[in-house]
């Protein structure tokens, strides 16, 4: 996904429950334990079945990511995030090894070593720092928040990273490390974004690795006697071609949520002008929201589960005689060429040329 900051995308969630949060100890995050580096613990990810999620209070979830790599160009820092409507934050994001399955940060110092106003020079330890201290520092403030660790986007979901899906034992390796890494910061669970499992190992794989998260997930929390769930969500494609072989009911046992990423339906990529996050409709791409969601409750994804992505953005065509047309350009965008970025007040993101 091509991803920016929290403040110019905000993915909208409707007719789902208020997530609880998981209450986690300082020492996790503020003062990682002396052990944090080694390697991860192994979680059973057979013993318990599944469970299947379902029962929600009928109120809305309101996510939006924070891209690490937002604190530079857009200099768009965590104490810029707006919580007061937020219940969920995507810190994005997380690499995979597709040689062993094992999860890693992507900027070191963005993740852990960025000092902000507050932050001690001198403390002794294994004193956690950078953004992945300040999502803490939001739950902190905002109990209703939860921080999960999205792992893969568009960048890392290329050239193999996700084959590990395939195998059996880097898919364990996975598992535990993520939850290492959601217990040594403090998290409350898992994004996994994964763009596409368009092959049907990848796509058995998948489902594979999100019902062996589950079960850890729900061993750790029995063993820690905590009971809230830890979190798994998928970012999914709305596309057809990107999820006609995905294992939907597999899935959806073992997922809070599926995040559907209705949009980027247009772009440079095409030839022709077209709209970029269309509810229904879409002038030549056929693809639309409504007849994504469509698919994914005919195929078994549980309706209040499903969450849907809103762009803050917009998709720049220039010389163009209207929607369905060629175009000749996509100007300069607000933070890369042919994206503009809200707020769009005076700006121009669509100039329809009637002849």
């Amino acid at each position: 996904m091509a991803l920016h900051l929290l403040a110019r995308r905000v993915l909208l969630f409707a007719a789902v429950a208020f997530a609880t949060l998981v209450i986690v100890d300082a020492t996790q995050v503020m003062h990682r334990p002396s052990t944090y580096k080694d390697s991860p613990r192994k979680f059973a990810t057979a013993d318990v079945k599944p469970q299947i999620i379902h029962k929600r209070s009928g109120a809305k979830v309101q996510a939006a990511y924070f891209t690490n790599w937002g604190i530079y160009g857009a200099n768009f820092q965590p104490t810029d995030i707006v919580t007061s409507t937020l219940t969920h934050i995507l810190y994005s994001f997380a690499d995979v090894s597709p040689d062993t399955g094992n999860i890693s940060l992507t900027d070191t110092y963005a993740d852990e070593q960025k000092h902000f106003p507050g932050d001690s020079w001198t403390e002794p330890g294994n004193n956690l720092y950078g953004c992945l201290k300040q999502m803490y520092l939001i739950k902190l403030a905002n109990r209703n928040i939860k921080v999960l660790l999205s792992v893969g986007g568009w960048t890392y979901s290329q050239d193999g990273h996700f084959s590990f899906v395939t195998d059996a034992t880097k898919r364990a390796t996975f598992v535990s490390s993520a939850v290492s890494l959601v217990e040594n910061y403090g998290l409350d669970g898992i994004d996994i974004d994964f763009e596409y499992p368009t092959a049907e190992d990848l796509a058995e794989g998948f489902a594979d690795l999100l019902t062996s998260l589950r079960t850890a997930f729900d061993n750790l929390a029995s063993q820690k006697g905590d009971t809230t769930p830890y979190q798994i969500t998928a970012a999914v494609p709305a596309g057809y071609s990107n999820y006609a072989l995905l294992k939907v009911p597999q899935m959806d046992a073992a997922l809070n949520y599926w995040d559907l990423m209705a949009y980027d339906y247009a772009g440079s990529w095409l030839t022709w002008a077209d709209n970029q996050a269309n509810l229904y409709g879409g002038a030549r791409t056929n693809v639309s929201t409504d007849m994504a969601i469509r698919w994914y409750l005919a195929n078994g994804a549980s309706a209040d589960k499903i969450n849907m992505g809103i762009p803050l953005y917009g998709r720049a065509f220039e010389d163009t005689t209207g929607i369905g047309e060629p175009y000749n350009g996509i100007g300069p965008g607000t933070l890369e060429a042919g994206s503009i970025h809200m707020p769009i007040f005076h700006s121009p993101v669509h100039r329809f040329l009637r002849i």
